[in-house]
């Protein structure tokens, strides 16, 4: 099952029906915005097709 994930705050959800952040409000993404291939795994920071990060940083800002 593929993963929504937050590039902004490393929220993830496995919920198709969830498309904005619980948390800050963002687009979540499906697909890798580079190569267009489906997040496929959790904690990730990298695509795992093509290596382009995808989240800015995977730990809220302290």
């Amino acid at each position: 099952m593929p993963f929504y994930i937050c590039e902004h705050c490393a929220f993830e959800t496995q919920d198709p029906k969830k498309k904005i952040c619980e948390r800050c409000k963002s687009v979540l993404l499906l697909k890798c915005p580079y190569c267009g291939k489906p997040m496929e795994k959790t904690r990730t920071i990298y695509c795992g097709h093509c290596g382009e990060k995808l989240k800015i940083s995977i730990c809220p800002i302290q």
